[in-house]
């Protein structure tokens, strides 16, 4: 049975190579959904929470819900 984790994203104002840069260097990590017929959706989710989340998982499936 997967295990079920949620994540806080919050939207992404910027975006590009030098946005991402910086968002990562605040300790974010970039993300983008994508699905259906809605437009992509850039995101950004802590760094921290996401090491927190890999560390728990040790070979397990994950499933992330984004709150």
């Amino acid at each position: 049975m997967a295990k079920q984790v949620k994540l806080k994203a919050e939207p992404r104002p910027t975006v590009g190579r030098s946005a991402v840069r910086k968002l990562r260097a605040r300790g974010f990590i970039p993300a983008v959904i994508y699905g259906g017929n809605d437009k992509p959706q850039p995101l950004q989710v802590s760094a921290r929470d996401i090491n927190a989340m890999m560390s728990q998982a040790s070979g397990e499936n994950v499933l992330v819900e984004l709150e």
